[in-house]
């Protein structure tokens, strides 16, 4: 339902939707004109470490693939932000999200 949430919400906004997979998944990545713009993976929660790896995972290889420096992680309540690779990655609940137009 969360997945849904976020897809409609993007769609709302105008953003124009991509797939990201190759050897790892990113739910979804922003195009503009010819550019990919933004990069976001969603999950309910990242506190069990296998899940917070594959989302982080997922989103490293589509942020190097597209040459992105940020890209985010939408969940229910969990809000940080790392640095990995040189790459920004903000976490950040839904519901937030949701209100930040």
């Amino acid at each position: 339902m969360l997945e849904n949430i976020v897809f409609i919400e993007l769609k709302r906004r105008g953003k124009n939707i991509f797939y990201h997979s190759n050897k790892k998944e990113c739910d979804f990545i922003i195009k503009e004109k010819l550019t990919i713009m933004e990069a976001y993976q969603e999950t309910t929660s990242i506190s069990d470490i296998t899940v917070k790896n594959r989302e982080i995972d997922g989103l490293i290889e589509a942020l190097n693939i597209y040459n992105l420096s940020q890209g985010y992680i939408l969940t229910e309540d969990d809000e940080d932000e790392l640095t990995i690779s040189n790459k920004r990655i903000i976490i950040y609940p839904v519901w937030k999200w949701l209100l930040s137009v």
